[in-house]
């Protein structure tokens, strides 16, 4: 009898040993999703803040490029008008007596003496 209590412990002892390392192997593994988690959510993290640097830097070249169309759209009515101007008689006037010295005719021209 005491060989058949003996026999039945060691299968005992044995069979803790066998739990405890099944136990070690789940925590191993557990160990190693937690670290990969982690690992992950570091990642994850880091492409969100540079993503939202991205996009700040991206709103600024928005913010300029908004500033340089209205820009061009007040010079483009600047153009427009100026367009416009150069198709009045004033305006060939203007240039004829600037450019080409030209008058009608009566006018007499004076020139001052510092020009």
């Amino acid at each position: 009898m005491g060989f058949i209590k003996a026999a039945g412990k060691k299968k005992k002892k044995s069979k803790a040993l066998f739990l405890k390392e099944k136990n070690t192997g789940a925590m191993f593994i557990n160990y190693v999703l937690l670290l990969g988690i982690a690992l992950f959510l570091g990642v994850f993290f880091m492409v969100i803040s540079s993503l939202r640097l991205q996009k700040a830097e991206l709103d600024e070249k928005l913010d300029d490029v908004k500033l340089a169309t209205d820009a061009e759209r007040v010079r483009t009515a600047q153009l427009d008008e100026q367009k416009v101007y150069t198709h009045t008689k004033e305006f060939i006037e203007e240039q004829a007596r600037e450019t080409y010295g030209l008058l009608y005719d009566g006018e007499i021209l004076f020139v001052c003496g510092e020009e």
